[in-house]
């Protein structure tokens, strides 16, 4: 199950639009103005960290959670939380194989 499916399950949760790139997902969120955005930082043409940066100048009020779930070390995910002017920052190690 992916993570929109996933999140589309919850009762109070409307998807609003899925992104296949970083460019993409820039665009869409201009576009369709969701309360929050769930943004890997490992994304084709553009990465999520510069996704979140043009989106949050052009729409500061976005909400943007970041997640991934590739071999992003703890220390690039601290500076790309950093970088992208995130106020709370939680690292949450997950098992392979195991489900949040």
């Amino acid at each position: 199950m992916g993570l929109a499916s996933l999140l589309g399950t919850a009762k109070n949760v409307e998807i609003a639009g899925e992104a296949v790139n970083g460019e993409d997902a820039v665009r869409k969120t201009l576009k369709l103005k969701p309360d929050v955005v769930v943004m890997d930082i490992v994304m084709p043409k553009k990465d999520g960290v510069a996704a979140t940066e043009e989106i949050l100048a052009a729409a500061p009020e976005t909400k943007v959670l970041i997640l991934t779930t590739f071999g992003t070390s703890d220390d690039n995910a601290v500076r790309c939380s950093r970088r992208t002017g995130t106020r709370r920052r939680r690292l949450v190690r997950v098992q392979r194989g195991r489900d949040l």
